[in-house]
């Protein structure tokens, strides 16, 4: 079902949200011009070769052919087009050191055709056309965001040492660096970000790591850890069952649209389709883009499979009813029975019972979610010993700030093993007056 609506969304992005590169008119040239860069004008303008032929006669480009031949882009690069080259000269690339070696290694040759990629853009794209549009769309997928510094394009600190080499096929400026593309994909950019904790929680509870972390491209709009803090928490532990996966799925999906929708693109339209089948609206309020309810504090984060949009509230698609969620029996209420009725012990396997399949069958996240339900109502008895309850406390604060799903299972699971031991869990709970 998730294929098929993200075939349909994929086709809707290509349709609406394909993010077009407008051209326009008037090239210039840069100041301060190059010898190389001369010699390039003089053959295209004698011979009209290609963007290949006039880069390889200029003697300047030797390490970029090496890494378009070595990459299989020869033959595109080569063809009708046209395109434009943001292309690194061989002093460019000697700042990269030793790690040019790596990239032509066969193994980082999906990399390096990402970088490459990242310097071509689509059509015969002037130095002007680049001045008034101040971005471009690359063939990678990634956007260029460009500046006028001193009169001279920049794309952060990287110059335009000569621009506008006309060729057969389209045209060629020279920059002094080599661009780096974003190279995480989406799920691996939050991992990194603590901002993101309880988002990659739900997502790999969910199932859906494996697929945000596919080629994509996917536009997500990612609710902070203080976002998640907003939903009431025994319905987050909710979702975080295995019981409730659809539905957690269904509300993740709803941040995601697919195709990449930078914040201009989002801001041009009133509306979206997610891959959740439901849409989201966009507003502008005074001057801040907001989607359904929530605020977009920041935008256009690249990964190497989409962009990102951070956002402060969790959307809730209409189709989900988180009221009747909360009033539903789960499999945490069986633990919060034994904990008002049984002794510790008798909790402590039970939620060991539950956990473990859960990790065994890749999801730790929810077997992390049962294990912290057991310790929170174990520290609920009046009768706890205080060594227990300190490393309860302990193990659920560590636990809390571990990013990782499996190490917070672990961290739980190995407290409820030092409580099982203690003689004090046999016996069953006793409430005071």
């Amino acid at each position: 079902m998730l294929r098929s609506i993200l075939a349909s969304s994929l086709a809707l992005a290509a349709g609406g949200l394909g993010i077009s590169f407008a051209t326009q008119s008037n090239a210039t040239t840069s100041a301060g011009t190059s010898a190389t860069a001369l010699s390039m004008a003089a053959l295209a303008n004698t011979a009209n070769p290609s963007i290949l032929e006039t880069a390889t006669s200029a003697g300047k480009f030797n390490t970029l052919a090496a890494a378009i031949e070595k990459a299989g882009l020869l033959n595109t690069l080569s063809g009708s087009g046209p395109f434009t080259v943001l292309a690194p000269s061989d002093d460019a690339f000697a700042k990269l050191g030793n790690s040019v070696n790596d990239l032509l290694k066969p193994e980082n040759l999906p990399r390096l055709r990402q970088i490459l990629t990242y310097h071509v853009i689509p059509g015969r794209i002037s130095s002007a056309d680049l001045i008034k549009t101040r971005s471009a769309d690359t063939v990678n997928g990634q956007r260029l965001n460009l500046t006028l510094n001193e009169g001279r394009l920049t794309i952060g600190d990287t110059k335009f040492s000569a621009t506008d080499i006309q060729c057969s096929n389209g045209v060629i400026h020279i920059i002094d660096s080599v661009l780096i593309p974003a190279k995480h994909d989406i799920v691996s950019a939050a991992s990194n970000l603590h901002d993101f904790r309880t988002l990659v929680t739900a997502v790999k509870a969910a199932g859906l790591a494996e697929t945000l972390s596919g080629p994509g491209p996917f536009t997500v709009f990612a609710p902070t850890n203080e976002a998640f803090a907003k939903v009431p928490k025994d319905i987050l532990k909710k979702l975080l069952l295995p019981e409730n996966k659809e539905t957690l799925s269904k509300i993740l999906t709803y941040h995601v649209v697919a195709g990449r929708a930078y914040a201009s693109d989002a801001a041009s339209l009133s509306k979206a389709a997610t891959v959740a089948g439901e849409e989201v609206k966009f507003a502008l309020n005074n001057g801040r883009l907001r989607i359904n309810d929530s605020n977009i504090t920041r935008t256009d984060m690249d990964t190497s499979n989409g962009v990102i949009h951070i956002i402060d509230t969790v959307l809730i698609p209409p189709s989900v009813d988180l009221a009747a969620l909360a009033s539903t029996p789960s499999s945490s209420s069986s633990i919060g029975s034994a904990s008002s009725s049984g002794s510790g012990t008798d909790l402590i396997n039970l939620a060991i019972e539950r956990g473990v399949p859960l990790f065994n069958d890749g999801n730790p996240a929810a077997c992390a979610a049962i294990y912290e339900v057991a310790l929170v109502a174990l520290l609920d008895r009046p009768s706890l010993p205080g060594d227990a309850r300190t490393m309860i406390t302990s193990a659920l604060s560590a636990g809390r700030e571990q990013v990782n799903a499996s190490d917070r299972a672990w961290t739980f699971r190995t407290a409820l093993d030092k409580l099982a031991e203690m003689p004090t869990m046999m016996a069953p709970a006793r409430r005071g007056n």
